[in-house]
């Protein structure tokens, strides 16, 4: 929470100050908490429509959730990305990156590019987790491409 938004929500600032302040007495770490405003029912959406891109890549959302650089998974993120922005235009890209672990819009902009580049070039091992699911994709993908 940004000093500005103190005087909005003087209930949250000081409850989210308690819990930093409990952290730094047990932990001895020093953390700031975020406020992340819980969007539970676009969660539940995007989980919904993404199960069967899950089940035909064999993994699930809390594999696909983290960092790792290890192929496949950011190329799994950049798919799913580039659906989600095309599919939920008026989503901001930060919220399409926190979705998938992700906040920062800047990482998003980069998967979609990404993905557009490789599906362009023609990439190989891209287009071997692309092309099980394209199925699946709705015509604004497949239109774009």
């Amino acid at each position: 929470m940004t000093p500005d938004m103190k005087p909005h929500f003087p209930l949250i600032y000081e409850e989210i100050s308690k819990a930093q302040n409990i952290i730094k007495q047990k932990t001895g770490l020093d953390v700031k908490l975020l406020v992340r405003r819980n969007d539970t029912k676009i969660e539940e959406i995007l989980i919904h429509e993404f199960k069967p891109f899950f089940k035909i890549w064999g993994v699930d959302l809390a594999l696909v959730n983290t960092k790792s650089r290890e192929f496949p998974l950011p190329e799994y993120r950049y798919i799913l990305w580039l659906y989600c922005r095309l599919k939920y235009p008026k989503f901001s890209l930060r919220k399409i990156g926190s979705f998938l672990g992700f906040a920062d819009h800047t990482t998003v902009i980069h998967g979609i590019n990404t993905a557009y580049n490789l599906l362009e070039t023609q990439d190989a091992k891209f287009l071997s987790i692309y092309n099980p699911i394209k199925h699946l994709l709705r015509h604004e993908l497949d239109e774009t491409v």
